[in-house]
């Protein structure tokens, strides 16, 4: 019987792995964990537009709310989720401040406006300000996944409750879109402060209509 039982929990286990993602390499987005190759095994999958085979990560963001979940949270499951809406909405803000420089800035350029060029740079400013704050709002609950909560939910299963032998062969690493967003934000800035200049150059080469 003791064979038995010892079979059982190792059948067991062999099917957790099986079934979680945490035992796949997989690439972690906003809204979607996906992984590079064909993974059969785990549930609830979808094909993303190009192809590879993702999992929504809707029940991380609870919205709506669903009260049998968000109940059983612990409080810094809940600063995570709270943290994870902030996110989002800073990501909204800082682009929908780009939406609005990309009709003041062709304005400008085409009425040769120093003031629509002006208001483009502060326009960017304000886009460069939410994007680096949701960037580190990001970087926040990176922090509270890896170091402080220890639980598991049914979707989710944190670093600090993985096997040692997992942690120990596990590499996490920065993709291509986390550099390439960093890199956007510093252009960004950049040119918000060269249309502040070009405003304040402008100002100064005007002539005084009152020698």
């Amino acid at each position: 019987q003791a064979n038995i039982r010892r079979n059982s929990t190792l059948r067991n286990q062999l099917l957790r792995i099986n079934s979680s993602a945490i035992y796949y390499d997989r690439t972690f987005g906003l809204f979607r964990t996906c992984f590079p190759n064909n993974v059969h095994s785990i549930p609830n999958t979808s094909v993303s537009p190009l192809g590879a085979t993702c999992v929504n990560r809707a029940d991380d963001y609870q919205i709506p709310e669903k009260p049998e979940i968000v109940s059983g949270y612990t409080n810094e499951q809940i600063t995570r989720m709270h943290l994870l809406r902030t996110c989002v909405g800073f990501y909204i803000v800082g682009l929908f401040f780009l939406f609005l420089c990309l009709f003041t800035g062709i304005s400008g350029c085409w009425r040769r406006s120093a003031g629509l060029i002006l208001g483009t740079g502060i326009l960017l400013l304000f886009a460069t300000l939410f994007l680096a704050a949701a960037m580190a709002v990001w970087h926040g609950i990176q922090y509270l996944e890896k170091e402080v909560i220890t639980v598991n939910t049914p979707t989710t299963s944190f670093y600090k409750s993985w096997h040692d032998i997992l942690k120990w062969n596990t590499e996490m690493t920065y993709g291509w879109s986390y550099i390439i967003s960093w890199i956007g934000i510093g252009f960004f800035l950049l040119h918000g402060s060269v249309c502040g200049k070009h405003e304040d150059r402008g100002d100064e080469d005007e002539p005084d209509p009152n020698p």
